[in-house]
């Protein structure tokens, strides 16, 4: 973070995650270990990305009130670890392949990289 600053560390981690986590749809029918792989390395751009917005979150809150915004943001962030397996359920009822909901699922990665950059353009970070 201190080589690129914050902006461009977290985007970069989204865009790499957009790339595994599209890989994951490819590698649906590739050997276990191949899927394995992609799946730990979309799996730590995710978990990364998760952690560092909202320490990155933090810095726009002022000091009196930042924990309960943080939390706040946090606990929203929940609400897609809930409705997201619900929404899978439904599009793989509708017979959508695995490999496509993977493709599906890149795009919030990307819109949340792009936005962490355009972040960066407005706050004029290093």
């Amino acid at each position: 973070m201190d080589r690129l600053g914050p902006y461009r560390s977290l985007a970069t981690v989204y865009f790499a995650g957009v790339v595994f986590v599209a890989l994951l749809g490819l590698a649906v029918s590739a050997p276990p270990w191949v899927l394995l792989i992609a799946a730990f390395c979309a799996r730590f751009c995710i978990s990364g990305g998760q952690k560092s917005v909202i320490a990155l979150a933090a810095i726009f809150y002022p000091a009196p009130i930042r924990s309960t915004d943080v939390g706040w943001a946090l606990g929203i962030g929940r609400l897609g670890s809930i409705g997201g397996p619900l929404l899978i359920g439904v599009l793989l009822a509708y017979q959508l392949s695995a490999a496509t909901l993977f493709y599906g699922a890149a795009v919030p990665m990307l819109l949340a990289g792009i936005l962490v950059m355009l972040l960066g353009v407005k706050y004029k970070t290093p």
